[in-house]
């Protein structure tokens, strides 16, 4: 069953079934009421690919994310199918890993499929990164970036301030009598560089001086984030370092802490007050649970999402939009 055997039983042209079709003026509401009759009678589906061309739109958007196996980006990602799906949208997803030119083959394929708009998942699509392949794209297609910030036209940024909710976390653990907080962290791009300068500007408003002993960076590239947050934690401990709270830029960072901590006796929160990011499933993955800072993924994801179906309607839409974070507590804090 196709559109010529819609048209011949209608006894019209191919052309006024696909007007029907894609909803277009210039057919009379008698021919159109009679085309969807019998396509209904046929059981007749348009072709989803054909009916795409005929309306330059494909109904489907690229996305591009690191790494799929990422708490973060696996989290966007599921939440972004099911948002597009609900829109009459398809997804195309490509994981693009760490290699630049990898993430110019993906944006060059994405547009081979003719998307209607890219959406980038991950802060490591930042301002510090050659992204002039990113502005070529956004001359002729929305480009939307879930958690990273690019000053181009045609790209809209939704991020959340890593910065104020790391600086309020560490004002909540010296409002606990801590003055010995570790930071463990993972690599300084768009996210992780707003994430540090929270912790410093945290220390700062207490009147604390920083101890670079203190602050943790992740060199263990070859391990999952619980196991480097596992070393790092190890090392602290290794090198007699002083600290009562344990504050981190990602959930799994903290689980492994947690797990180091307990296998030492160290008493959680009693001994040490761990807090960690993203409020994402580990939280409820560690015993004691997770206090960690809610990140909204599900915001970001919303808002994108809409912000993407309101350019298609041609509306005009924020170039940047900053969402607040919480603190979300649970048995790894005192409250």
């Amino acid at each position: 069953m196709n559109i010529y055997d819609v048209a011949k039983k209608a006894n019209t042209s191919t052309a006024t079934v696909s007007r029907v079709l894609n909803g277009k003026t210039g057919v009379s509401e008698k021919t159109r009421t009679k085309i969807l009759k019998i396509m209904d009678d046929l059981g007749y589906v348009p072709n989803g690919l054909a009916q795409g061309l005929s309306v330059d739109s494909l109904k489907m958007v690229g996305v591009l994310c690191y790494d799929i196996s990422d708490i973060y980006c696996a989290e966007i990602v599921s939440l972004l199918e099911k948002l597009l799906r609900a829109n009459g949208y398809d997804m195309l997803l490509c994981c693009t890993g760490d290699e630049e030119v990898s993430n110019k083959k993906y944006f060059d394929i994405l547009l081979s499929k003719r998307v209607d708009a890219i959406f980038l998942v991950s802060s490591k699509y930042s301002l510090d990164v050659d992204n002039e392949y990113i502005a070529r794209v956004s001359a002729t297609i929305p480009v939307l970036l879930l958690n990273s910030g690019i000053d181009v036209e045609n790209v809209y940024s939704i991020v959340c301030d890593d910065r104020l909710a790391i600086e309020e976390a560490v004002g909540f653990l010296v409002s606990q009598g801590h003055r010995r907080i570790a930071y463990l962290h993972g690599e300084l791009i768009f996210s992780g560089k707003r994430q540090l300068k929270g912790y410093m500007d945290g220390l700062a408003a207490n009147g604390i001086e920083p101890d670079e002993r203190l602050i943790v960076r992740n060199t263990f590239y070859n391990e999952t984030l619980l196991e480097a947050g596992m070393k790092m934690t190890q090392w602290l401990l290794d090198e007699g370092v002083d600290f009562t709270a344990i504050l981190v830029s990602d959930d799994p960072y903290a689980a492994g802490a947690i797990k180091v901590l307990s296998a030492c006796g160290v008493r959680i929160p009693e001994d040490v007050e761990v807090i960690g990011y993203d409020n994402s499933a580990v939280c409820s993955y560690t015993t004691p649970e997770l206090s960690s800072i809610d990140s909204n993924i599900n915001a970001i994801t919303k808002i994108a999402v809409q912000y993407f179906l309101n350019k298609q309607k041609g509306e005009a839409v924020p170039r940047r939009t900053v969402l607040t974070a919480e603190l979300v507590h649970r048995g790894s804090t005192m409250t």
